[in-house]
């Protein structure tokens, strides 16, 4: 896929970029399952964190997006301009 998904735009750093981009590579149980019995549990635990990150941040930005782009949301960007 040479689409590579850019989560330096999140704020990761180059290193949790590729770190995200190897935990989103994982597509069936058999590879997770695998990827799980090689990493320790401190391992784990920041994949989880991780991932949750990504989720929360990529959220944000959607939102943003939707109401920078969208006219019918501008109370809702008068109301998020005071934050």
């Amino acid at each position: 896929m040479s689409n590579k998904q850019d989560y330096s735009r999140l704020g990761f750093d180059s290193y949790q970029s590729q770190d995200i981009r190897i935990l989103m590579s994982l597509n069936t149980k058999d590879q997770i399952q695998e990827w799980m019995d090689a990493v320790g549990p401190h391992d784990f635990e920041y994949a989880v964190d991780l991932l949750e990150t990504a989720a929360e941040m990529t959220l944000i930005e959607d939102i943003d997006a939707i109401v920078e782009t969208d006219s019918s949301f501008i109370d809702a960007k008068i109301a998020l301009s005071g934050f």
